[in-house]
Parts: structure tokens; sequence; C-alpha cells
């Protein structure tokens, strides 16, 4: 939240308005085995954390390969898919939080978490 406070002689004025919101990008795995902080293995090289921008994550968006992706950081994101066939398997101790601060956050996946 961003509060704005104008002052003119005798008048005070305050504006609330909302902070900027990170913009969505939706990224892919581009199949295989590996883990999660492999920038490589994402299509345009970046590993979904959200930051800056916010994430919605494909393992590994229809690939015929299967994948099994490891995650081996702490990490959050908005929405996470996995196609059928595909893995995605936590190591122990690791934090993957889907959320994306609305409410609205999804998992679809047909495999088991491990």
């Amino acid at each position: 939240m961003i509060i704005v406070t104008v002052f003119y002689p005798r008048l005070r004025l305050s504006l609330i308005m909302p902070a900027a919101r990170a913009a969505v990008t939706n990224v892919t795995w581009l199949g295989g085995a590996g883990i999660y902080s492999d920038a490589a293995k994402w299509v345009g090289g970046v590993v979904p954390n959200n930051a800056a921008n916010t994430f919605v994550v494909f393992i590994d968006g229809g690939n015929v390969v299967s994948s099994i992706v490891t995650g081996n950081v702490n990490a959050t994101i908005n929405a996470l898919t996995v196609d059928a066939g595909d893995t995605f398997r936590l190591e122990n101790g690791t934090t993957f939080v889907v959320n994306d601060g609305a409410g609205s956050s999804t998992i679809t996946t047909t495999v088991r978490f491990c």
C-alpha cells in the first residue's frame, strides 16, 4: 500500500493507493529430469520464485518427455500444474509455497508428491 499526503494551506489530503502488482509470468519446465533451481531447464532461463515477478509454473507443459523435477530450494509461486506422467518432488526440509496472494492459488496434478 502506498500513502501519498499532500499539504495545502488549511487542507491535508491523503490518498491510499494499492502497491503496484508484480507481473504474472507463465514459465514451463523444458522436460526431463533435473533440479528446480537449474535455470537452464526453464523456458526463459529463469527459476520461478515470486519477487519482482510472480509465476504460474507448468511441469512440463505437454512435453512428451517424462519429467521428474526435484524441488531443491525454497520457493513461492502463484500456481503449479504438473502434467500426467510427470513428477514433482520436494527434498526434505524444502518449503514450497503456492500462493497468489488473492486466495485463488491452484495446484493441478495427477501425480503424488514424494
